[in-house]
């Protein structure tokens, strides 16, 4: 009797599952984006209204209180239209989303690395194109606020791909 050994090689990409939309906070620091509204108004606003990562990423609330900007509902998915890609293509997002941390799989995607994924991986992590499923809205941005935590874990916390260690004080 012979018996045939076959082997079956699956192949597949992970695809990002992003939920939410990225919370509207100023990353970049409440002072930083007021001055630069107060500077100069004019180029603030043009970042607001055609830089899709400035928008939502960047200065999100201040971009909202600001009356020479377009409303957050209309502007946000029409940018989002016009720049839905991978930074460094989909490959780069695929090989990355599969590295290990402390023996996990680091999900590249994953809500706690917003401010790395939808500036890199937009499209592989379905925060844009024809997969999403994500409701851009003002008030779906502000709830995100409350979802979107950092993970810790024995070396400190990590923020996006970024470690930051701990600090003691020896005093």
């Amino acid at each position: 009797m012979r018996y045939v050994l076959l082997l079956v090689f699956s192949f597949f990409t992970f695809q990002g599952n992003a939920r939410s939309p990225p919370c509207c906070r100023d990353m970049i620091g409440s002072v930083a984006c007021t001055r630069q509204y107060r500077n100069n108004r004019v180029s603030f606003s043009d970042k607001c209204n055609q830089n899709i990562e400035f928008r939502l990423l960047q200065c999100c609330s201040t971009c909202n209180k600001s009356p020479d900007t377009f409303e957050y509902d209309s502007i946000v998915p029409q940018l989002l239209a016009e720049d839905c890609q991978d930074r460094y293509g989909e490959a780069f997002c695929d090989r990355n989303s599969k590295q290990l941390y402390d023996n996990q799989r680091l999900d590249w995607c994953d809500e706690k690395r917003i401010n790395i994924s939808f500036r890199i991986c937009r499209k592989f992590c379905n925060y844009c194109g024809q997969n999403s499923t994500i409701n851009y809205t003002l008030e779906a941005a502000v709830n995100a606020c409350s979802s979107h935590k950092y993970s810790s874990n024995k070396r400190g916390v990590m923020l996006g791909m970024i470690n930051v260690l701990p600090v003691f004080s020896t005093v």
